[in-house]
């Protein structure tokens, strides 16, 4: 291949020379996009390998999620109530962050869990059913706290609804990737090969026109 210099030499007594540094350049360009573009192809077909054990962990979580709403159902006004009073006093900041998770009652039939590692800025407690946990945020007062615990458990299908929202992304995500797993772009390889053989054929004109004497004075 002739250097960056030679070519813009020929290139003003020889027109082809200058075409061929073009093609020549627009095939590097094109296999840096067609590399990417199979990798992309590959880390979507192990993406799409890997979506049945999503689609099965969102699904049992939405089936936890719906168990629960129907559980609380049995839970009156007064139960919350109750409930409320039970923890008004507990979510202070001080054991919200260096709290002994264990002093936390079960609270409605839910278990409540202090994090492994809490976020200082933005702490949270975690509800408990069946081995899913559900987080709470929490805020500036113990009483406020407590409110928004039980509202949380007053409202859980608006948690059930948004693990049925994630479930049908993570479906709809699975019938994306075998579509596009199924009937990939092949535009680039097409543009490439159409590409090399160009700068081919430019090549074997240059030659015949070496031969002739052509780039002569």
């Amino acid at each position: 291949m002739l250097t960056y210099a030679q070519v813009k030499a020929l290139a003003l007594a020889e027109p082809l020379m200058k075409q061929l540094a073009e093609k020549e350049n627009e095939v590097k360009n094109l296999k840096i996009l067609l590399s990417r573009e199979r990798q992309t192809l590959a880390e979507q077909k192990k993406e799409l390998a890997q979506i049945d054990e999503k689609i099965k962990a969102a699904r049992q979580r939405w089936e936890t999620s719906i168990a629960a709403v129907d559980a609380l159902k049995k839970y009156d006004a007064d139960a919350r109530k109750n409930a409320y009073q039970r923890i008004k006093s507990l979510l202070t900041d001080d054991f919200l962050i260096s709290g002994d998770g264990s002093q936390m009652p079960m609270l409605l039939g839910m278990g409540m869990e202090l994090p492994e590692k809490q976020d200082e800025k933005k702490p949270y407690i975690l509800l408990k059913y069946a081995e899913q946990k559900y987080l709470v945020p929490m805020g500036d007062t113990p009483a406020g706290n407590a409110r928004r615990v039980i509202n949380t458990l007053k409202e859980f299908q608006k948690l059930a609804d948004q693990d049925k929202e994630q479930l049908d992304k993570v479906v709809s995500r699975k019938e994306a990737l075998q579509s596009l797993v199924r009937s990939p772009d092949h535009s680039y390889s097409d543009q490439l090969a159409a590409c090399e053989k160009e700068v081919r054929r430019l090549s074997e004109q240059i030659a015949v026109r070496a031969e002739c004497g052509a780039f002569t004075d």
